[in-house]
């Protein structure tokens, strides 16, 4: 029985091996005639090896290759099954001539092949037009666009990129421009809706602005605007019920930037020089006070520029003013900085007519490109009330906020310190006010040791609880999530997944961007939980850029994949 058992195997072994079907390919390009820097598609049909492996043999440095996409199929033909495997690479030339691409090395288990090499023709292409061409052609394209090119140091310069589809499309990934080192960036793109349609030469497109910063650059320089790059698939129809997808790659050109030294300036600034269109409103809150009554100086800076840079604004009094200053507030309108202002406390220490006065202010202006000066403006505060009498001392909250409690203090007589000694050295002491005071100061010493232990307590309570707090809140925070409004769904589960990495990791929410991730958490968490995050955090890219309709139930599944993510951070961070 067992001989025959053997021998069923062995024929069955045999028979496979004699079946097998040996590995073949088919490698195309879609076009065998493109200019430099034309994207254009390859594809790689493997039969027969459902688990196949593909490397490239030879590299050429004129060539970018970009794998874009993977699918697999199965056919039945007179009986007989067979399966394939479809790979798409995006690639991109950058030297005019004959170029060759590969050949690829196929392996499925034991069985490997080599393709032939496929050969492109290249022609140079001039820049000025490669988008207009990809406009024209393309069923979707993605272009990045500068206010300018050419600015002084601090100018600022605003950078957009434009997504532009004519069919259906499903985004998968999208990587955000990436600016020069030294700049500053600010996120100015509003919270309206950005998309619109647009006819460009005679189809009609959607258009998406995905991404809006305001640069400055302060240090003079030739710099470069890597390009902003989407993965994404195209979706046609083929026939009145059904749809075939095309993986795609798009990517925008890079911009250079030119920044020119600023001209000497007329006075010194210590500080990097305000740059931009400004104008400036000063106002005192009263003119006519008594002495130790706190006056507010509010300065407003309004305008364009690089208010980063711009920390105080100088203000000229005399000694007899006391001077408080509190910290200064950005104005925005939107998410663009329009103003800056400082609201100073001035308190007067002496009856008369006091002067105080806002100091010029100097700064470039882009507008003429020349330096302007804004005036100072002067101002007489008219003090009344008898100073050597009484002095009135204020409690001021540095915040901008007045405390309306008052103390009048009257100056003693130095005559009077005498007599006031003389009485205390011949009156015995109060037994009963020493006996008050040892029993306060008990109290006093009885309420700081309490307050001290609750601290410790707290602290410690507070560390044993750390890992178990977060998640707990936000579970709490995710199950009360209202999907009937899909857009504030999806900004309150982002945001709660912000906070969780925020605690968790102890990181800066500008740091929960995809490049800046891989380099915070790469010695943290394993390659896998790294992917996740990144995965989930583009699709909310994806979602919020307005690249994918959301539904009630894709914000459901959404949810869940949030908390799932979460649970397992949090597992694999207490593993460690």
């Amino acid at each position: 029985m067992n001989k025959a058992k053997f021998s069923v195997l062995i024929f069955l072994f045999i028979a496979n091996f004699v079946y097998a079907k040996n590995i073949s390919y088919n490698l195309e390009a879609s076009k065998n005639e493109v200019s430099t820097n034309e994207m254009f598609q390859i594809t790689l049909e493997i039969t027969n090896a459902s688990n196949a492996s593909v490397s490239l043999l030879e590299e050429n440095p004129a060539v970018s290759l970009r794998e874009v996409g993977k699918s697999s199929s199965i056919s039945f033909t007179n009986g007989q099954q067979s399966s394939s495997v479809t790979i798409t690479y995006i690639a991109k030339i950058t030297k005019e001539g004959k170029q060759k691409i590969g050949p690829f090395k196929i392996k499925n288990r034991s069985e490997s092949i080599n393709t032939k090499p496929l050969f492109i023709n290249v022609s140079a292409s001039s820049s000025n037009n490669s988008h207009a061409t990809q406009e024209k052609a393309e069923d979707a394209f993605i272009k990045a666009v500068a206010s300018k090119t050419s600015v002084y140091e601090g100018e600022f310069i605003d950078v957009s990129v434009f997504f532009y589809t004519s069919v259906e499309t499903r985004i998968n990934d999208y990587t955000q421009l990436e600016f020069p080192a030294n700049a500053w960036t600010e996120d100015i793109r509003s919270e309206n809706d950005h998309k619109r349609r647009v006819q460009i030469g005679n189809r009609i497109y959607d258009e998406y602005e995905i991404e809006r910063k305001r640069l400055f650059i302060n240090t003079a320089g030739e710099y470069e605007i890597s390009p902003a790059k989407i993965n994404l698939y195209l979706f046609s129809r083929s026939t009145m019920f059904s749809f075939y997808s095309t993986p795609t790659f798009l990517e925008t050109q890079p911009i250079n930037i030119n920044v020119k030294p600023l001209p000497e300036s007329p006075v010194k600034i210590d500080t990097a020089v305000p740059t931009g269109s400004f104008s400036v409103d000063v106002k005192l809150s009263s003119q006519e006070v008594k002495v130790g009554e706190p006056v507010t100086m509010t300065i407003t800076l309004n305008g364009k520029g690089n208010f980063h840079v711009i920390n105080k604004y100088p203000i000229s009094h005399t000694k007899e003013i006391e001077l408080f200053t509190s910290k200064s507030n950005l104005l925005k309108n939107g998410n663009t900085a329009i103003g800056k202002n400082w609201e100073t406390i001035l308190v007067p220490k002496k009856q008369g007519e006091l002067t105080v006065s806002s100091a010029p202010f100097t700064y470039f202006d882009t507008s003429s490109y020349d330096y302007q000066t804004l005036p100072s403006q002067s101002f007489i505060i008219k003090v009344s009330g008898n100073d050597t009498e009484v002095q009135t001392m204020q409690t001021m909250d540095f915040n901008g906020n007045e405390n309306a409690k008052k103390q009048k203090i009257k100056k003693i007589d130095p005559k009077s310190l005498f007599m006031i000694s003389n009485v205390l050295e011949k009156h015995p002491v109060n037994h009963s006010n020493a006996f008050f005071i040892v029993i306060m100061s008990a109290m006093y010493g009885l309420l700081i040791i309490i307050f001290v232990v609750y601290l410790t307590f707290k602290y410690f309570f507070k560390k044993e609880n750390k890992a178990i707090n977060p998640l707990k809140r936000l579970e709490r925070e995710i199950n009360k999530i209202d999907t009937n409004d899909l857009s504030k769904a999806t900004e309150k589960l982002y945001g709660e997944l912000e906070m969780f990495m925020i605690v968790e990791f102890e990181i800066d929410s500008v740091d929960i961007r995809k490049n800046i991730l891989k380099e915070k958490l790469s010695e943290k968490l394993s390659e896998d939980l790294l992917e996740q995050i990144i995965n989930i955090i583009s699709e909310f890219e994806i979602i919020r850029f307005g690249g994918m309709d959301i539904s009630q139930s894709n914000i459901n599944a959404l949810k869940n994949r949030v908390l799932q993510l979460c649970k397992d951070l949090a597992k694999y961070k207490d593993s460690k």
